[in-house]
């Protein structure tokens, strides 16, 4: 486990390392920006591991797995600044237009949107993305 956990810190100091490059030219460095996604690849690596473990998909690439956790950490990152975030987006070079609209008006209720982000994703995701998994198994030859 301690292999898999180290893989999954590893995803989020490269997802860090990539946003502070990414936004180093349009806003200042901040530390605790950079602490989450290492924070959040700890966390999501150890919801993967006991994920695949009660599947028995173990043991899995680790390569693979951090991989995912970059991906996991990219979703919930983007997810919650696209839907929940409520700050003042004028001072950003490019603000988010992307507000979850229904009947051409903001949704602004905060649990709402937590229901329609978690209800919309989670159980067609996780399907999809360990469907493409054992496919990828499939035709490699694992």
């Amino acid at each position: 486990m301690l292999n898999y956990l180290s893989f999954g810190v590893a995803g989020g100091l490269n997802r860090a390392c990539w946003g502070s490059y990414k936004d180093g030219f349009y806003e200042p460095f901040k530390i605790t920006k950079f602490l989450r996604s290492i924070f959040f690849g700890f966390v999501l690596s150890i919801f993967l591991y006991l994920f695949l473990d009660f599947n028995k998909m173990l043991p899995i690439n680790p390569a693979l797995f951090m991989a995912i956790v970059i991906c996991l950490d990219t979703l919930a990152t983007e997810s919650f600044k696209t839907f929940l975030r409520s700050k003042e987006e004028n001072k950003y070079l490019w603000p988010s237009v992307n507000k979850l609209k229904i009947r051409s008006n903001i949704v602004t209720n905060k649990l709402l949107l937590l229901f329609l982000i978690i209800t919309l994703s989670s159980p067609n995701f996780w399907t999809q993305i360990f469907s493409y998994y054992c496919w990828w198994l499939a035709i490699s030859g694992f």
